[in-house]
């Protein structure tokens, strides 16, 4: 009875800090106002389908977050009244993923109740999945929740007894796995390490079952893409790199800039070993030592802007060789532990996470959202380390070892820390930077609304989010050079740029509007209106 009570009191504080940095911020970083908008086309019957844009086109990310949020998005379909409806989903999936981090390490790594209690705790508590859950309307902390899951039914899979049994098992396990497929296509690490180590376990057969049926779970998402591809011309039009296909991603030189080239052989090992150091440097680091990189000001934003280049994937944070030295010793210890779990027994988070590095390693992109779901099992593997260095690989199991007591108490204490210190800025100021952020851009859409007719065309770095806002016509504001005249022709009216970002030329013959007084946003009017000729 202690025990349980012990962890309702424990549940209801990490809750309250969820509640009390909960806010009504949504769409700032484009992803998730394009997911708002796949909702709302979903809620009113129109399709899975960008209708923001003046060519609503099927985006290239799959449709599961989109679904989980459709529903909610019909119950108050008005923006931005629903924003905390729809911040539930995530803060429910964070929970929940810290629930099924305790059941796993507790059933599967053959840990006391203690050390699993406190790596879900300490999950629930990292600053960027509190962040992504009370800040943003992203599917990461959905997905978390899925994989977690998925690699729960492929262990129950595994060790089912021949039979019924096997067969319900491997119809679980698809079924969840389709499910983290659908919410990101990041998920193919999670099934191809599942299949790999089902036929390490059990065989060739169970693990060629559990592949036909994720298959033909997901074959239905892919005949639809299939059957409503865009054209090229369509693709072009709408702009972005939200309507190109992974693979295609896969294939330029920087994702989403297919203007830049393709990457060619040569090009293909460093940046493979470019994502490996960063990995190693900075994303590891980052998710057990976050308050290294920033201040509570910009708590949970290396999710967005954690970064080692220079160029086009330059970030404000992880640019210093001493944090490259700080993540790269935590990364050190994290292998050590994940070493020492190995040895003692393989499980499939071993393959997930192989997986994952390997797939992320080739993501001309920045790195840190693609790792942040297997923090849960980071956390585990980096205080098993502290474990087996401090016992010198002694025990055969993993414990509470004095040593280990004392770093989870330290990260833990810097994870409230960083809370409190959050939401005493949000209350008492200065404002953190992605609220301050926020509210320019709603100075921003504010004027947009007062000031354009309905049916103005407005080109934009966050057409979601202006979509949104202000329910006029997206298209979006890149290439400048070979779109401006194009948007002229068309009746693009607008241009408006929503993240800091320099203003075109004067000789491109706009009119300057509305420029927001810290971030400098700005509206231009690229054409007159028809009374103004």
């Amino acid at each position: 009875m202690t025990r349980r009570l012990g962890a309702v009191i424990l549940g209801a504080a990490v809750l309250a800090v969820y509640l009390l940095r909960l806010d009504r911020s949504a769409g700032l970083y484009a992803d998730d106002a394009f997911f708002i908008v796949l909702a709302k086309a979903l809620a009113q019957g129109e399709g899975f389908k960008f209708i923001s844009s003046t060519t609503p086109i099927q985006p290239a990310f799959p449709p599961g977050f989109p679904m989980l949020l459709a529903p909610l998005v019909w119950l108050s379909p008005d923006f931005p009244n629903h924003v905390l409806l729809l911040k539930s989903v995530s803060i429910a999936a964070m929970l929940g993923a810290g629930a099924l981090t305790y059941i796993y390490l507790l059933r599967y790594r053959q840990i006391s109740a203690a050390f699993a209690a406190v790596v879900a705790v300490l999950t629930v508590l990292i600053p960027a999945f509190v962040f992504l859950a009370t800040s943003t309307v992203m599917a990461d902390v959905s997905f978390t929740l899925a994989q977690l899951g998925a690699a729960l039914a492929i262990e129950r899979l595994a060790a089912a007894p021949p039979g019924r049994e096997t067969t319900r098992g491997a119809v679980t396990a698809a079924a969840i796995t389709v499910a983290t497929l659908l919410i990101r296509a990041a998920g193919v690490a999670a099934f191809a390490a599942g299949a790999i180590y089902l036929a390490s376990r059990r065989g060739l057969r169970v693990a060629t079952v559990f592949a036909v049926l994720t298959g033909a779970g997901y074959a239905p998402w892919l005949i639809y893409s299939a059957m409503h591809l865009p054209t090229a011309e369509e693709r072009v039009t709408h702009g972005g790199s939200w309507v190109f296909r992974y693979r295609e991603l896969l294939a330029m030189r920087y994702g989403g800039e297919p203007s830049l080239g393709l990457v060619t052989a040569g090009e293909l090992p460093r940046r493979v070993g470019f994502n490996l150091a960063t990995i190693g440097g900075l994303d590891l680091g980052a998710i057990l030592f976050p308050a290294a990189y920033r201040d509570a000001g910009e708590s949970g934003q290396e999710v967005f802007v954690l970064a080692g280049e220079k160029d086009l994937r330059a970030g404000s944070m992880g640019g210093g060789p001493e944090i490259r030295w700080v993540g790269s010793l935590l990364s050190a210890v994290t292998i050590i532990g994940f070493v020492a779990a190995a040895y003692r027994r393989l499980t499939v988070a071993e393959y997930v996470v192989a997986a994952t590095i390997a797939m992320v390693a080739l993501v001309p992109a920045q790195t840190y959202r693609y790792v942040l779901p297997l923090a849960p099992f980071i956390l585990f593997y980096f205080l098993n380390g502290i474990q087996a260095i401090e016992t010198r690989f002694r025990t055969g199991t993993a414990s509470l070892t004095p040593a280990v007591r004392i770093v989870a108490a330290c990260i833990a204490v810097l994870f409230v820390t960083e809370h409190v210190q959050y939401i005493a800025r949000r209350h008492y100021g200065p404002i953190p930077l992605w609220l301050r952020d926020y509210n320019e851009v709603t100075g921003v859409t504010d004027w947009l609304n007062q000031n354009t007719a309905p049916d103005d065309i407005i080109a934009t770095t966050n057409p979601g989010l202006v979509y949104l806002a202000t329910g006029r016509k997206t298209v979006v504001l890149t290439d400048l050079r070979n779109r401006w005249d194009l948007w002229r022709s068309a009746g693009v009216r607008y241009g408006v740029g929503l993240h800091v970002m320099q203003r075109p030329a004067e000789d491109y013959g706009y009119t300057l509007r509305y420029e927001s007084p810290i971030l400098r946003l700005w509206i231009l009017q690229i054409t007159p209106a028809a009374n103004d000729r």
